[in-house]
C-alpha cells in the first residue's frame, strides 16, 4: 500500500470512530465537518485540494453508520 493510500486509509477510519462515537449527536453531519475542517477548508473558507471529497465523504459516512 502506497503511503498516500495508507494516510487516505486512516484519515477515514479516524472519521468513521469519530461518527461511532457521536452517532447521537445533534446534526451529526455538521459536527463532523467542524472536527474535520482544517482537512477540508482553507482559513479563508475555500476547499482544499480534495476538501470537496472529504466532505463527500463524510456525509456518505454519516448517512450509512446512522440508518
Amino acid at each position: 500500500m502506497s503511503s498516500h493510500k495508507g494516510l487516505l486509509m486512516e484519515f477515514k477510519q479516524r472519521v468513521v470512530e469519530w461518527i461511532c462515537k457521536h452517532a447521537n449527536e445533534f446534526q451529526l453531519v455538521n459536527a463532523c465537518v467542524d472536527e474535520f475542517r482544517g482537512y477540508i477548508y482553507d482559513s479563508n473558507g475555500n476547499f482544499l485540494l480534495g476538501g470537496d471529497g472529504v466532505l463527500d465523504f463524510i456525509k456518505q459516512a454519516c448517512r450509512l453508520m446512522t440508518e
